[in-house]
């Protein structure tokens, strides 16, 4: 029997139709006859390949001229309400340009490749002892060789460490930042130098003067001569001999290198377990892993603590790769700052969406009219995507030069505080983020909006019925709108914590009065000596030490009578300086059984007057005094939280202390006072307890060429004044005249920059927030002034019956306070479910921190109620003549 021919195109088989469906709706609609005939006549039935080639060749000219259309009516349409255009464009503009911001921060810092070759095969070795919370710490000599004796994973393995240095330049001398490397470091990173030739193992002797320097150094000391290659130069008193230069792009450990000398120790040193001071990298071969390298080393470690339980009790090994070593510290902050800004972008849509919505509703009569005519409603909603793609690939650009200018300010708000800032720019992979970001925000704009544009009642449309929002695209524009306030109040909780959290680091005591001091550094060189193990370099004084110190001594001694400086002094490292110098103590009287039960304490060498400059409190007995000289009675001071640690409420001083050095020598040490406690390391670190030595009595915690921080405390800004820090170099290079004069900055500053990672968070999250706060405003205030208009007619007959002006007001006010108030509880709600998420950012404060919860909420009620405040004003004032005449 004889099929049918088909009369619609739903007739034909579904491979005519797939084929078909390439081309544009209204094309197929149009032209349906002409196509069935083409398909179905005997006579002039093409081939299928021929049918495909046809379509292939119609339907994109066909499309084109559809998105042509469209765009030019999309124009036509932004152009007729520019107020709405512009409004969307900021918004978009201002949430992408954030989120795109922190995006390429993230990328580059986290994701992008480190510049060396085979970067995937680089490995950060270091050691942590977990129940001390001693994390992320160096790795002894000697643990070093036991690491890397196994060469099945590792092709190279290095250690090194960061030495500033001083150098002879001419008559003058300039600090300079060196790394002190094993011989195998070039072999590692792989990397050519650009003159000369790397260091190599046969360099890495004691008494080897070879030295390779940075590009940066060659330009400036040696006048970027290729023949400087073999010249001497001369770093802490030892002439040394340059025999490379590496490239620009070399920059390890830290671009502030600009020598790399040998390591050079001497056999003794390589024995020490205890002293874990080395950075590790090494060269995994290629069939070799990092979690087979992590188990390897982890069963050394294991052997180690067995075999040597003194030093290596409780200590295990850490392995990750050397990208992820080189930023974990910042990792926590920069995901959770792309969050908030990821949260601000979702504000911006979701404002964004509420503008859409309302514009549909005020489009309704068009788009009832075109529905009349004919246009099909995917018609309809293409033409609405099409603009909605329009307004944000605007908003992407304008985001994208708002990123660009972001960046910039990054870069210098963030210089020190995140690492590779440097590196982050905006490249290709941030442009295709963008792109893929605009065009799911215009589906998301569009889908909205769509919605609103089916099953309208052309009569209503048209003036004839109700028209105007119906119940179910109320109920979506406000739970738009409250998810919207809900992200913003997450986000503002977040902030407030930050904020509260820097107030109350503030509001802590800090040990010392930093108002009115005035601290730079004075190196003075002094050549490495590897004649001795360096636990007995620690203990002892040379003479090259005893002229350091007493030269150190005539200085403070000439500054003290500056005119308008009220006192000085100095230590090895300032407080909030980092890290530096934690070292191991016993009790005289109660001695430990092992070495890793002994107290661990910081330990800072000072010079008489440097407890009373800065500040900090004597609680009980004395500080140092001048009489506590080399040869006298050992003694040392502590602080608070040591004394409290160690011995409660009873008084120690009188009592002696063991210190850590060469079992031969009397390291004992009396306790003759106690003073408040001062952070050594950062604002919102734990106090862990502190020891002050004499530096006339110069121990462990001090080496000359390390260099002494000096305090100074004058009248008003007296050490403000250029010609009285003049008048301080002259006296530096007088007493100590091969040193170098450096970091000169107030103890304000010292105290900002301690913080400045939080300092930064504060700011961003300050920026997102306020942004946030101000975007959940206006979408209040939009949804509410769409309201107003569609009910218009309803608000002039209740004025015209006798309603009050100041009812109606707070009728509009209490609709948006109603939006506002759930988001804000739902934000909330999901903060306090989801606090752990702030627990990097908080201190001082519970991070359920009731007032932050209850400050966010009520701001966004009392931002919503001033936005608010436009369309209900506007209520009130509608003419009921006018508005019944318009509708």
């Amino acid at each position: 029997m004889t099929r049918p021919a088909p009369r619609t195109i739903r007739e034909l088989p579904f491979r005519h139709r797939a084929v078909l469906a390439l081309l544009p709706s209204h094309v197929r609609d149009e032209h349906e006859r002409e196509l069935l005939l083409s398909i179905t006549d005997e006579g002039a039935r093409p081939s299928w390949l021929a049918l495909v080639a046809d379509v292939l060749r119609a339907a994109p000219a066909a499309h084109g001229d559809i998105w042509r259309q469209d765009l030019r009516h999309a124009v036509r349409q932004i152009r007729r309400s520019p107020g709405f255009a512009l409004i969307a464009i900021v918004t978009l503009s201002l949430g992408l340009g954030g989120n795109l911001t922190f995006f390429t921060l993230v990328d580059g810092v986290l994701f992008q490749p480190l510049p060396w070759a085979a970067e995937d095969r680089l490995v950060s070795v270091s050691e942590e002892n977990i129940p001390r919370n001693q994390r992320n710490f160096g790795v002894s000599a000697a643990n070093f060789r036991d690491y890397t004796r196994d060469t099945s994973l590792f092709r190279a393995a290095t250690a090194f460490q960061v030495r500033p240095a001083t150098m002879r330049a001419g008559e003058s001398h300039e600090r300079v930042i060196t790394a002190a490397v094993s011989g195998a470091f070039f072999n590692v990173f792989l990397e050519r130098p650009r003159l000369g030739r790397r260091l190599d193992p046969s360099d890495d002797v004691v008494g080897g003067n070879a030295v390779v320097v940075s590009e940066a150094f060659h330009t400036r000391f040696l006048g970027g001569d290729p023949a400087a290659i073999d010249r001497d130069i001369e770093i802490d008193g030892q002439r040394l001999r340059v025999v490379g230069v590496m490239p620009r792009s070399f920059a390890f450990p830290s671009a502030s290198v600009e020598i790399w000398r040998p390591l050079a120790m001497p056999e003794s040193e390589w024995q020490r377990r205890g002293a874990r001071y080395l950075r590790v990298v090494v060269r995994l071969r290629d069939d070799a892993s990092v979690s087979m390298a992590a188990q390897s080393l982890s069963r050394i470690a294991a052997s180690l603590s067995a075999s040597h339980p003194d030093t290596n009790t409780d200590w295990t090994v850490l392995v990750r790769d050397l990208r992820s070593a080189g930023v974990d510290s910042a990792r926590a902050q920069l995901y959770l700052i792309w969050a908030a800004g990821a949260l601000v972008l979702l504000v911006a849509v979701a404002n964004v969406a509420g503008l859409f919505i309302a514009r549909a509703v005020t489009r309704q009569r068009e788009f009832a009219v075109r529905g009349a005519l004919g246009a099909r409603t995917g018609r309809v909603a293409r033409q609405v995507l099409t603009e909605a793609l329009v307004l944000t690939v605007v908003g992407t650009a304008v985001g994208l030069a708002i990123a660009a200018v972001g960046l910039s300010w990054i870069r210098i708000a963030a210089a020190g505080v995140i690492p590779r800032i440097s590196e982050v720019a905006l490249g290709w992979r941030s442009a295709g983020v963008s792109f893929g970001i605009a065009v799911v925000a215009a589906m998301a704009l569009s889908a909205v909006a769509v919605p609103t544009m089916q099953r309208i009642d052309l009569w209503g449309a048209l003036g004839g019925g109700r028209g105007g929002v119906s119940p179910g695209r109320w109920r979506l524009l406000r739970a738009i709108v409250a998810g919207e306030v809900a992200l913003a109040c997450f986000v503002l909780i977040g902030a407030s914590l930050v904020t509260r959290s820097l107030r109350s680091i503030f509001d802590q005591p800090m040990g010392f009065e930093p108002a009115g001091v005035t601290t730079f550094r004075v190196e003075a060189p002094f050549r490495f000596r590897t004649d001795q193990p360096l636990d007995r370099l620690m203990a002892e004084l040379g003479p090259d030490q005893r002229r350091v110190v007493n030269a150190f001594d005539a200085l403070l001694g000439t500054i003290n009578e500056l005119p308008g400086v009220l006192s000085s002094g100095a230590i090895n490292r300032i407080p909030l300086s980092g890290n530096f110098w934690v070292t191991s103590v016993d009790l005289a009287d109660r001695p430990s059984a092992a070495r890793e039960d002994r107290e661990q304490v910081w330990v800072r060498p000072v010079t008489p007057g440097y407890l009373e400059t800065m500040g900090t409190r004597l609680l009980r007995g004395r500080a140092v005094e001048q009489s506590d000289r080399a040869g006298a009675e050992r003694v040392v001071v502590i602080d608070e939280a040591f004394a409290s640690r160690v011995w409660g409420a009873s008084d120690p001083v009188g009592r002696h202390l063991i210190l850590d050095g060469p079992p031969d020598l009397d390291n004992r040490a009396r306790i003759v006072g106690v003073v408040e406690s001062v952070h050594m390391n950062r604002l919102d670190a734990e106090l862990n307890g502190a020891m002050y030595v004499p530096f006339a009595q110069s121990f462990e915690g001090f080496f000359p060429n390390w260099g002494l921080d000096l305090v100074v405390r004058g009248s008003g800004n007296t050490m403000g004044d250029p010609a009285q820090m003049a008048q301080v170099r002259r006296l530096v290079r007088t007493y100590l005249p091969d040193a170098v004069m450096f970091n000169v900055s107030t103890m304000n500053d010292v105290v900002a920059a301690s913080i400045a990672d939080r300092r930064f968070q504060n700011l961003v999250l300050g920026l997102f927030s306020a942004l946030s706060l101000l975007l959940a405003a206006v979408g209040v205030g939009g949804a509410l002034t769409l309201i107003v208009r569609e009910r218009q007619k309803e608000l002039a007959i209740r004025q015209a019956l006798g309603a009050r002006a100041a009812r109606v007001w707070w009728d509009v006010q209490a609709r948006g306070l109603s939006v506002a108030g759930a988001g804000a509880l739902a934000g909330a709600m999901i903060a306090l479910g989801g606090a752990k998420v702030f627990s990097s950012l908080v201190y001082g404060i519970p991070v359920r921190d009731p007032l932050s919860f209850l400050l966010a909420p009520l701001s966004l009620c009392v931002a919503t109620f001033v936005a608010v405040g436009i369309p209900a004003t506007r209520a009130i004032r509608i003419s009921p003549i006018s508005a019944l005449r318009e509708t």
